[in-house]
């Protein structure tokens, strides 16, 4: 259609085919609907088999004008696209000047190139490949061996200085950029095997981070070691990086005292992983805002990951980096909050807990401290910065200014354990947790136990090393208990020390018996792993463990210990958020009292295993225990599906999708939904609710835990076997997303599955915890949050790492 020499049909014709096109199908259509529409058609006889023929010619003319257009169209956009751009000037129809001839002058600074781009715009070639590398140090030594020019050329000469083109037998790793401070950031895969290794990947990612920063420099200095001094000269002085339109402190602080534990700790960590440092950011820190004190515990490199810059430079580059990090962090930390005054530094080698440099940073102190004149790269040390030189140039080990467990950043009131305590709670947690006392957030029965035991060293000066003695202790220590649990355990150890089956210098085993040795508990220690087998298991010891349990709980039972009554509520729970959750949800105004864990697990055990016997009666037996579970445990998903699969088992599979669908609805982690979820697929496919079991597979997969892969699996054994029905209802699974799967699974009448009403459950709990100072109950909460929320976010994993003991 356009052979050489030929002129080209021009783009114009090419339209105009289209649109001649469209006017033969539209008038061929209009013809065939007014034949169809025409009472005298019948299909047959020369007349209306001469029409439609006619129009049939119509629609076949017609569809061949417009794809004849078309392709005229496509050939002149390609010739189009073929041609080499012109130049701004010839766009304008003015002829490009001629350069002028060189002149022999000097040869002008070097200006660092900016970073290579594709031909159309984008990211460099490296940012494109290495993230993608599974060998992130091999990929690099390609690029600085064989594609330099694909590298920033400052960025290119500092990997290559680091020696990675000789490195043998390096680790390997993957690379990332961080998404908050743009910084390198090399990951291997397992553990390096030596310091020497841990500073060649941090002397490799600094020098990657360096080079980006020279390339920005707007006036840079002459020759590369000089802008590598004055980037490093600068790190004192960096500011967070900004992400406009972020929300993450608004999202994440909502409902919080803005000069609280929580959002004081979310700013600071927040503006801390935001900072472009060369090196990586390996900080964690503690915070008591009551006191405006803030410690940082800061990695720094060693002398030898400065493997980029002369040698006879690098100690007091690594000295100067030290002191200058630890000015950083307290600079961006008084600049996060108001409610930050002090600011504890203390830096340490990577790998390593021994403190090598400690600054006490304030308000007034900051900027003198920065202006304090130097020698090799560090001030004279004073009362608020604590550091001794080394004979090699670098630092020695030096006892920190204020030490990580020092009382005023660790107030062990924070950590006490919340059974233990009936001091009231503030109206957020009232409101977020549904607790009036702290005691009202505990779920360890045994904690009671482990206090009477630490008792026991404080008030009696200890067991004694007699028998005589640690029976005399257990003695006074039982005369003045209040809890029976506590009676029960200083009369349990004092038979086994009498009986000679435990010795006074034993104290690990003396610790086992007082806190968890009764028959139960043996009991359910054997019958633990028989739960959690996967292979199957010999009837006769099935039989042995079961009985086993039988006998344990038949004294309990008898008793009637643990039952219930119009004041008191015996619940179990398995963490922190069922108890908030239960709080909340399930609260009758009765009081709670924990049962040991035992007992619920001795019930949860022996309904799984009497289940497994088969036996007569066994099924009976395991629904039983099985109900007493799910009422000591109405939180607890496993519970709820042990009763299920009783339900099955007995032909009540409608009871037990109802079962686990109300387990569903009040979940109190993405873990436990995703189970029910997963469960819930296999009992609506029971029941013949197709659709309803693809939309528990989908969300399930959706969710992504433990249950996502082998979901994903049966979800493909469905599709292939339920395909004819799936067509039939117009279901494609694959399609099987955002609302309109959540318009399938309420349309079944399950839950949803949205986390999203679950992940600010606990964030809003979190953070009223952490203001309350209640950090045992806030770090598991947050822990679940981060979980529910799938928040891999790095400031909220340093505020988590804040709240731990």
């Amino acid at each position: 259609m356009n052979r050489s020499g030929d002129r080209p049909i021009p783009m114009l014709a090419g339209v105009v085919l289209i649109v001649v096109g469209v006017l033969f199908l539209g008038h061929a259509f209009f013809q065939y609907a007014s034949i169809g529409g025409d009472p005298s058609y019948a299909g047959a006889g020369w007349r209306d088999t001469y029409e439609m023929r006619d129009t049939a010619r119509g629609m076949l003319l017609g569809l061949a004008l417009v794809v004849l257009g078309i392709l005229v169209v496509a050939l002149r956009l390609r010739d189009r696209l073929r041609t080499p751009s012109a130049s701004r000037e010839a766009e304008k129809d003015v002829a490009p000047a001629p350069a002028p001839a060189p002149a022999p002058v000097a040869a002008p600074t070097p200006k660092p190139a900016p970073s290579p781009k594709r031909s159309g715009g984008g990211i460099s070639p490296l940012d494109q490949v290495l993230p993608r590398s599974d060998d992130a140090l091999a990929t690099l030594r390609y690029f600085i061996v064989d594609a330099p020019d694909q590298m920033l050329a400052d960025q290119c000469e500092l990997v290559r200085r680091t020696g990675l083109a000789d490195w043998t037998d390096e680790p390997r790793c993957g690379a990332r950029r961080l998404a908050r401070s743009g910084r390198w950031w090399l990951v291997p895969e397992g553990a390096l095997s030596s310091s020497e290794d841990a500073d060649r990947v941090w002397a490799v990612e600094a020098a990657l981070n360096l080079g980006q920063d020279a390339a920005r420099m707007t006036e840079p200095p002459a020759t590369l070691d000089e802008r590598l001094r004055v980037l490093l000269a600068g790190v004192s002085h960096l500011e967070p990086v900004r992400h406009p339109g972020s929300r993450f402190l608004v999202t994440v602080t909502e409902g919080a005292d803005p000069r609280g534990e929580w959002a004081v700790r979310a700013a600071f960590a927040d503006a801390l992983e935001n900072l472009p440092v060369p090196f990586r950011m390996v900080a964690d820190f503690r915070l008591n805002v009551s006191e405006g004190l803030l410690g940082v515990r800061a990695a720094v490199p060693r002398p030898a990951a400065f493997s980029f810059a002369p040698e006879a430079e690098r100690a007091a580059l690594a000295r100067a980096y030290a002191y200058d990090l630890a000015l950083l962090v307290a600079r961006t930390a008084l600049a996060a909050s108001p409610a930050i005054r002090r600011v504890v530094v203390n830096c340490h080698e990577d790998g390593s807990v021994d403190c090598v440099l400690s600054a006490e940073i304030t308000r007034s102190s900051l900027e003198r401290m920065a202006a304090a004149p130097r020698e090799g790269g560090l001030p004279e040390p004073s009362a608020e910065l604590r550091l001794r030189p080394a004979a090699d140039g670098w630092l020695a080990p030096v006892a920190p200014l204020l030490s990580f467990v020092d009382a005023q950043l660790r107030p062990a009131e924070r950590y006490r354990p919340v059974e233990l305590s009936d001091e009231p709670c503030p109206e957020a947690v009232v409101r977020t947790c549904g607790a009036h006392r702290r005691s009202e957030l505990g779920i360890a029965e045994s904690v009671v136990r482990l206090d009477a035991w630490e008792r026991v060293a404080d008030d009696f000066g200890g067991l004694g090393d007699t028998t005589e003695d640690a029976v005399a202790a257990l003695s006074e220590l039982r005369a003045s208990a209040t809890d029976p649990s506590v009676v029960e355990a200083c009369e349990r150890t004092t038979r086994a020390l009498v009986s000679g089956e435990l010795d006074v210098e034993d104290t690990d085993d003396l610790i086992e018996c007082f806190v968890g040795g009764s028959a139960l508990e043996r009991a359910v220690r054997q019958a633990g792993p028989l739960v959690s087998a996967a292979d199957e298991q010999d009837q006769e010891e099935l039989s042995r463990v079961a009985n086993l349990l039988e006998d344990a709980l038949a004294p309990i039972e008898a008793s009637g210990a643990y039952r219930d009554d119009e004041r008191t509520a015996h619940r179990y729970f398995r963490s922190i958020p069922e108890r908030v959750t239960y709080n909340l949800d399930c609260a009758d105004g009765r009081a709670v009292r924990l049962v040991p864990d035992a007992y619920f697990l001795a019930h949860q055990y022996a309904a799984v295993l009497e289940r497994w016997l088969a036996l007569p009666g066994s099924l009976d037996r395991a629904f039983a225990h099985a109900e007493r579970a799910a009422e000591l445990a109405p939180c607890t998903v496993e519970a709820a599906i042990a009763r299920a699969d009783c339900l099955r088992e007995m032909g009540r599979t409608d009871e037990a999708l109802r079962a686990v669908s109300g387990a569903a609805a009040c979940c109190s982690t993405v873990d436990g939904l995703s189970l029910c979820l997963y469960r819930l697929a296999g009992l609506t496919y029971d029941l013949g609710m197709v659709e309803a079991s693809v939309a528990c597979y989908r969300r399930c997969v959706e969710l992504g835990r433990a249950q996502a892969e082998p979901a994903r699996h049966e979800l493909g054994l469905l599709v292939e076997h339920e395909h004819e029905a799936l067509a039939a209802s117009r279901l494609d699974p694959a399609k099987l997303t955002g609302e309109r799967l959540t318009r399938v699974l309420e349309g079944a009448g399950l839950p949803a599955g949205d986390v999203g009403p679950l992940s600010e459950r606990l964030r809003a709990a979190a953070a009223a915890c952490t203001d309350a100072k209640i950090f045992s109950v806030a770090h598991p909460l947050l822990q679940a949050y981060l979980r529910a929320a799938d928040r891999r976010d790095d400031a909220l994993a340093d505020v988590l790492a804040s709240l731990g003991a």
